[in-house]
């Protein structure tokens, strides 16, 4: 993409414009937190809280962005032996 600075950009298909419901927008911050989890990817730069949500303002959608990315990388690991070390990017 001309005239941006990042080494990457992960684009999201999220539906038709103006369709978007809480069910579909949580799944789509779901699946984009486990995207960028599974490229190892340190910083992102999260536009979807500007999507529209049928009913919903924008305090709710950050409320639900944060909730839903926190949950989605939530990982109960007090009780395992060999815990999981976090995977870092490729250089």
């Amino acid at each position: 993409m001309p005239n941006i600075l990042s080494e990457r950009i992960l684009l999201i298909g999220c539906g038709k414009e103006r369709e978007l419901d809480e069910r579909q927008y949580k799944q789509v911050i779901q699946k984009t937190i486990n995207t960028l989890n599974d490229t190892g990817s340190m910083e992102a730069v999260c536009f979807l809280t500007e999507l529209h949500v049928k009913g919903r303002n924008n305090y709710w959608k950050v409320r639900q962005a944060v909730e839903t990315a926190k949950e989605t990388l939530y990982s109960f690991d007090q009780l395992k032996t060999n815990k999981s070390e976090p995977r870092r990017p490729a250089a």
